[in-house]
């Protein structure tokens, strides 16, 4: 059975497509909120955070390896670290099945017209 090649250039168009739904999800989480009973929204943000700097560390190796051009995308910021403890509904804690010790409701500020490099 043969693996299927996928273009460098299909590649990158994924992980682009990846980060912005993922700090779309950010913003989402960081105004809404989500509904994980088992972890705060800070640490669902974080996650998502990660997965958009593991999408820009794949960018690079694919455009090094191939000598492509750094996507606009790659050059987006990332969202800011949060507090683990931060949730957007405060009302949600009573229901959350690992209570957190310091909840914290202070929004991130996240200026996505921020220049970045990565």
């Amino acid at each position: 059975m043969s693996k299927k090649v996928i273009s460098p250039d299909k590649q990158i168009k994924t992980l682009c497509s990846r980060i912005s739904s993922d700090t779309q999800r950010w913003i989402d989480i960081n105004e809404n909120g989500c509904w994980d009973p088992s972890w705060t929204d800070g640490t669902n943000m974080n996650l998502v955070r990660r997965h958009i700097i593991w999408s820009k560390r794949n960018i690079i190796e694919i455009c090094v390896k191939y000598n492509c051009p750094l996507p606009e995308e790659y050059f987006s910021p990332v969202p800011p670290e949060v507090s683990e403890y931060y949730m957007a509904d405060p009302k949600r804690v009573e229901n959350m099945l690992v209570r957190p010790a310091a909840v914290t409701t202070v929004k991130a500020k996240f200026d996505q017209k921020q220049l970045a490099f990565a």
